[in-house]
């Protein structure tokens, strides 16, 4: 059935989250004792229970409206109605009472489903006061002895064994409940003791590492490349993080119950080191909001969040790239490299053009492979080239390849989707300024500030955090920028 958002209240950011991803919006809705989803104060219902008790269900006299999909795969037999109900997302022209209610057996809509029966005013009051009526189970009767009847010694003993069975009973559930609660008790503790050692690893051990590192980056300056140097910290620190983050079972699964709800269905779609870096960024977010201490380093947020967003620019723009070039332009290691450097991107493969002549002029020249080494500064890269033909050949490629990636409305020029000169802040400038404004200061600077910290978080992560630091404006964060994209 189609995804309902529901949303209690007025939420901005959340509204134009679901229309932008085609989600049926529910504002200000209501769940009953019975698990029944209602909306405009309970005369449109939007969703029944799979289960439910009876084989009919009577709608109240009050409804007036009930969305299509509401009982679709619930077990109740038929709707009863005292009216017509408007059914709210059916199609143009409906059959009269499709509430899309599918029979099992034929695979057809259910043409019987909805029953309208005309109801006199008293019969809806008798039912109404019925309705209304205090109940007695069985038990309850059983437990009156007849006004008459005074019981006899036998009796009496009879009901006396029955107590003493009642009351073992009753002992028995109570061990049962003390065993509960020392569980509960050791369980409890043992999530303290977790919790602190998650604490301790934030507040020293993780500063310690993050300066340690930072040395060792210094000390290998200038001998070799800055940005290289750079994405081995960070990946390493991404590493490190998710490795301590991902031993507390109970932070992690709040925080990807959190990021499920923020992502939605995307989130499957995500790779699994991108999930982790995401909820050991969340999880740093939690434990870092109390923390007052002058010159604490908020580092390891921006190393994960940037490290979530590399891995799926790495995946779309890189190897997904490759494998389309593979599929139709055929494996460099399997052809002739003059035909490979014909039709490939040399910054698709691990040498040019030039270097492999140079080998091949010396004898020892092997084929070109598959380059495999990204960061976030090679995204830009890959839309231009100082070189006249390199750029032709990989702008060219590039289309192509998207094209089989995005959604239709971006066909028509998918480079410029992403990478449109008259908007300085396009996609591919946006992933340019997170590298330059935040990943790289990971790793030059000596201490991260939080308001830096934040701000990559929301840029990168999205509306996640914003009830944490009170935000008030819409925030999409260039994940799911990114899959907006994308089919």
């Amino acid at each position: 059935m189609p995804p309902l958002f529901l949303l209690n209240g007025k939420n901005d950011a959340f509204e134009t989250y679901a229309r932008r991803h085609k989600r049926n919006l529910i504002r200000g809705f209501t769940v009953d004792e019975a698990g029944i989803v209602w909306a405009d104060d309970g005369a449109t219902l939007v969703e029944f229970p799979l289960h439910w008790p009876d084989e009919a269900y009577r709608a109240p006299d009050n409804v007036t409206g009930v969305f299509r999909w509401a009982f679709n795969e619930c077990d109740v037999k038929r709707v009863v109605a005292s009216r017509e109900l408007a059914i709210v997302g059916a199609p143009a022209s409906p059959v009269r009472g499709d509430l899309s209610k599918i029979d099992p057996q034929s695979e057809r809509y259910d043409p019987n489903f909805l029953v309208i029966e005309e109801r006199t005013a008293s019969a809806a009051a008798s039912q109404t006061a019925e309705n209304n009526e205090p109940k007695q189970t069985a038990n309850s009767h059983e437990a009156q002895p007849p006004a008459d009847s005074t019981p006899g010694g036998g009796e009496i003993i009879e009901s006396l064994g029955a107590l003493h069975e009642k009351i073992d009973k009753v002992g028995e559930k109570v061990d049962k409940v003390d065993k509960k609660v020392d569980t509960a008790i050791e369980t409890g503790e043992d999530t303290n003791r977790r919790v602190t050692s998650l604490v301790g690893f934030v507040k020293t051990d993780l500063q310690t590492w993050l300066a340690e590192q930072r040395r060792w980056l210094a000390d290998q300056r200038p001998r070799v490349d800055d940005d290289e140097l750079i994405e081995q910290f960070a990946q390493k620190a991404a590493e490190h993080i998710n490795k301590h983050i991902g031993a507390s079972d109970r932070e992690v699964g709040e925080e990807e119950t959190h990021l499920q709800g923020i992502f939605g269905g995307t989130w499957n779609r995500l790779l699994p080191e991108t999930q982790s870096s995401l909820i050991s960024a969340g999880v740093l977010w939690k434990l870092c909001t109390d923390i007052s201490a002058e010159r604490f380093d908020y580092s390891g947020i921006v190393i994960t969040a940037t490290s979530a967003l590399e891995s799926e620019l790495k995946r779309v723009f890189y190897t997904g790239f490759q494998q389309y070039m593979v599929e139709h332009y055929g494996d460099p290691t399997q052809q002739d490299a003059n035909k490979t450097y014909q039709v490939w991107p040399e910054k698709l493969l691990s040498k040019t053009k030039k270097r492999y002549r140079q080998e091949a002029a010396s004898g020892e020249a092997e084929l070109p492979s598959l380059n495999d080494h990204f960061t976030l500064g090679t995204l830009l890269h890959l839309f231009s080239d100082k070189n006249a033909k390199q750029e032709e050949i990989l702008v060219n490629r590039m289309g192509e390849y998207l094209r089989t990636v995005v959604r239709e409305e971006y066909c028509g020029d998918p480079v410029k989707a992403f990478t449109d000169p008259d908007k300085s802040d396009n996609f591919v400038q946006q992933c340019e300024n997170i590298r330059e404004d935040y990943r790289n200061p990971a790793g030059h600077t000596a201490v991260l500030d939080r308001e830096s910290a934040k701000e990559c978080y929301t840029k990168v992560v999205g509306v996640g955090k914003m009830e944490a630091f009170h935000h008030t404006h819409e925030v999409e964060g260039l994940i799911m920028t990114l899959y907006g994209y994308l089919k």
